[in-house]
């Protein structure tokens, strides 16, 4: 390791935005319901990045990490720490979804005034440059500013945008799109104890990405491509007590839950002695499948979702095999 004084720091801050009412005060609550999974899989990779070094064995890199649908975002205040530290450093705008998008801007605009370099990625953006043929003002808006674009997903991307962020070299688009990473051996989602707090002392785990199906009313399949990506069996088994299953509501993803749970997590048979004391609770967002989850249920030490997924969906055993 460099000496201290050789050391240098780089920030990087990671910002789920919030959205505006109809009156155009920012939604914002003391705690949140359910954790944004695109932040813990953002910092999950980051984390990585970190431990890793990608920035050189004498940068070290600072993580932040913040949802705004619980969290006040001080602009002034991590510019401030950032300029302290040597001014080297970015802003990630994380999952920002179309209703979002112009609460991104606005937050941007204030970090860009203070000097620091900012990047908005998620749904709009990848969904945008996927779908139109041309593109569309707001996001032209935003690279005319000096924001970054990303389109995509971060998996084996990641040390790269932060190796071109320290040198002040960003780019404006990174459009990944057509390259949809493998997640298999990628890290898993992973939030510090002090935001799953803020968020119901829940986390989440990616199951899978991507969906084979063609359903009408889906817009997922065009940022998550329709080919099914999982995480490894027992990838998500860390003992964390309460997990959130990200599966974007798609059919194919309830496959990629049910493996999970029947073939390594949270499975009796696979939990060790101590993870069988820790009470374990799925949220699922069911699909047009959602029984082929809910017959894998009582193999696991949460059988008893399966009667209240049952009377939830109003579903008896006959009706789901007529």
């Amino acid at each position: 390791m460099a000496p201290v004084k050789d050391r240098k720091i780089f920030h990087f801050v990671m910002i789920k935005p919030s959205h505006y009412d109809d009156d155009g005060y920012v939604i914002q609550w003391a705690k949140s319901q359910i954790p944004s999974n695109s932040l813990a899989a953002l910092y999950g990779l980051a984390l990585d990045c970190a431990e890793r070094h990608v920035l050189g064995e004498n940068v070290e890199i600072r993580l932040s990490a913040y949802d705004e649908t619980n969290t006040r975002i001080k602009v002034a205040n991590i510019a401030r720490d950032i300029t302290r530290d040597g001014g080297h450093g970015l802003v990630g705008m994380v999952g920002v979804q179309t209703n979002q998008f112009p609460r991104a801007m606005d937050m941007a605009r204030q970090f860009l005034a203070h000097g620091v370099q900012v990047c908005i990625g998620g749904f709009h953006v990848s969904g945008c440059l996927a779908m139109l043929p041309d593109v569309p003002a707001d996001l032209q808006e935003a690279m005319d500013l000096g924001i970054s674009l990303f389109a995509g997903e971060a998996e084996g991307r990641l040390a790269s945008l932060l190796q071109e962020a320290y040198r002040n070299d960003l780019k404006p688009v990174y459009n990944y799109m057509d390259d949809l990473p493998s997640i298999e051996d990628m890290p898993v989602p992973f939030l510090p104890a002090d935001r799953v707090r803020r968020a119901g002392n829940q986390t989440s785990f990616d199951a899978g990405r991507g969906c084979p199906y063609l359903c009408s009313f889906c817009t997922i399949i065009n940022v998550q491509g329709r080919k099914s990506r999982f995480h490894i069996v027992g990838a998500a088994e860390t003992g964390r007590p309460s997990l959130n299953v990200d599966d974007g509501a798609e059919a194919a993803q309830i496959r990629a839950a049910a493996p999970c749970i029947e073939g390594g997590y949270p499975s009796a048979g696979s939990l060790d002695p101590v993870h069988r004391q820790i009470r374990y609770r799925l949220l699922l967002q069911p699909g047009q499948i959602v029984h082929e989850v809910v017959d894998r249920l009582h193999l696991s030490p949460i059988g008893i979702l399966e009667q209240r997924l049952q009377a939830a969906l109003g579903l008896t055993r006959e009706q789901r095999y007529p």
